[in-house]
């Protein structure tokens, strides 16, 4: 019997990097048995359309009748494995996963699933918010993620997580662990390529790069600045024009004394060891107060504070922005 290896992600583990790889050597995939397939893709390089559908969510670039018939299509073959990728899996309850190993009936699933410290996933999440136009400060993502976490993808419990896969497609799951992986400095396709058993050529390029605290909170403040002020700050790429005010000598040295200052006080409230430990607890971790998750990410850190204690520059902004001044 074949397998339908499932890459679920989830969200900020190197999804984009992986699915990029996947996509360039399709071709060699396809060769090793591994079929990586074009149905559901649409622009991306993910299967996010079989997500969606199955999600009940609109999708791009292809009718749900065309998909449907599809994803059966892929279902019928019986040549070789399937590897579909998408962080969206992630979010698919008991129920939607169910009917994805309906389709798959002849197929047994394995799930790929890259378990991170949940306390950074909250962070990362919202800087990628943040990069995107919004301005929301962190404790108000985090509150969003807390809310939502019993109904979709829970970063604080990955044992549910996974259990979730097992009883849903009835398939094993392999787990590896994105913060270890990156801190030896290991490429993330290494234990999906054991896995499969194939080989698959890693590539030192950098999708969706870090930013620094001081540098995100210029960012949202360059975003709330274009909703006051500027409509047309986004077009701009604020980006990179935050990363440019960065190299202003005092501008940097404030934002990044307040930002440590601050995740200082976090570590008076636990021990260095028990806040980096926090997000591969489950759930219980939290006790029946789960509002203490915000001693963890708190809401003084954000840049309104900053601005109320008059010590961001606005008018520097300002004029950066409206000068247009280049990241080159």
């Amino acid at each position: 019997m074949s397998t339908v290896y499932l890459h679920v992600g989830p969200h900020k583990t190197g999804t984009t990097y992986l699915q990029y790889l996947f996509a360039t050597q399709a071709k060699s995939l396809e060769q090793q048995g591994i079929l990586y397939p074009s149905v559901g893709r649409g622009q991306f390089n993910g299967h996010h359309n079989i997500a969606w559908f199955l999600a009940n969510i609109p999708f791009s670039n292809v009718e749900r009748s065309d998909l449907s018939k599809s994803i059966l299509k892929l279902a019928r073959q019986d040549q070789g494995n399937i590897l579909l990728s998408s962080e969206e899996f992630s979010k698919l309850d008991k129920f939607q996963l169910m009917e994805l190993r309906k389709v798959f009936w002849q197929k047994k699933f394995h799930v790929l699933y890259f378990k991170r410290n949940g306390t950074q996933l909250i962070i990362s999440l919202w800087q990628e918010i943040i990069k995107s136009g919004s301005t929301r400060p962190l404790n108000k993502a985090t509150e969003n993620v807390m809310k939502t976490r019993h109904h979709k993808y829970d970063p604080f419990a990955h044992e549910a997580n996974i259990l979730r896969y097992k009883r849903g497609l009835r398939g094993e799951v392999s787990v590896f662990n994105y913060n270890n992986l990156i801190s030896n400095k290991l490429d993330l396709s290494i234990p999906i390529a054991e896995v499969l058993n194939i080989k698959l050529q890693s590539e030192r390029i950098k999708i969706n790069t870090r930013f620094s605290s001081e540098t995100i909170e210029l960012i949202r403040a360059a975003n709330l600045y274009s909703r006051t002020i500027d409509k047309y700050l986004i077009r701009k790429n604020p980006g990179q024009i935050c990363l440019k005010v960065m190299k202003i000598p005092f501008l940097g040295n404030i934002l990044k004394k307040h930002v440590n200052d601050n995740f200082a006080k976090l570590q008076q409230i636990l021990t260095p060891q028990d806040f980096l430990n926090m997000g591969y607890q489950s759930s219980s971790f939290l006790g029946e107060d789960q509002n203490i998750v915000y001693k963890y990410i708190p809401g003084d850190i954000m840049l309104d504070a900053l601005n109320q204690k008059n010590i961001l520059p606005w008018k520097i902004i300002k004029i950066i922005i409206k000068n247009n001044i280049s990241w080159r």
